[in-house]
């Protein structure tokens, strides 16, 4: 039987530990304190390591497209460099992306499962014992894993 893990906190990096996890071969749950599974936000930009972790763990990223280069500049405004991001694939294989944090949000729910969610689940406080961990939900449920992630 496999090792039963729980992420307390089912945004990006939640529900990307839990499809990492899920693909180890863990029974994974995400609790989500909020009544649905959802993110807010504008965009998010991704850097081409962390492309090649969403492809590792088969999460297709839909860019939202429109951004060619990045632009540094001093505090002041004086221009310092520009870096096109086409030099990113180049070097690295993958490209800066400029992704909607919902479209992102998702994806890994959708590659994770709605069904290793569970929503309004707000952890209260755990506590540890025999190589086990039991989590208190503020609603008085508790849940028993071999491990406890916060995320």
């Amino acid at each position: 039987m496999a090792k039963r893990v729980l992420v307390a906190g089912g945004g990006i990096g939640g529900l990307a530990a839990g499809i990492a996890l899920q693909r180890a071969g863990f029974e994974v749950n995400i609790l989500e304190r909020a009544a649905r599974a959802r993110e807010v936000g504008s965009g998010i930009l991704i850097q081409p390591n962390g492309a090649r972790a969403l492809e590792t763990l088969g999460v297709p990223l839909i860019a939202a497209g429109g951004l060619t280069r990045i632009t540094l500049r001093t505090w002041r405004g004086r221009h310092l460099n520009e870096v096109p991001f086409s030099l990113f694939r180049e070097r690295h294989g993958f490209g800066v992306e400029v992704v909607p944090r919902s479209s992102l949000h998702s994806q890994l729910l959708e590659t994770l499962g709605t069904d290793r969610v569970t929503t309004g689940a707000e952890v209260g406080g755990f506590a540890e014992s025999d190589g086990r961990v039991t989590v208190a939900l503020r609603d008085g449920r508790k849940i028993e894993a071999e491990l406890l992630i916060g995320a």
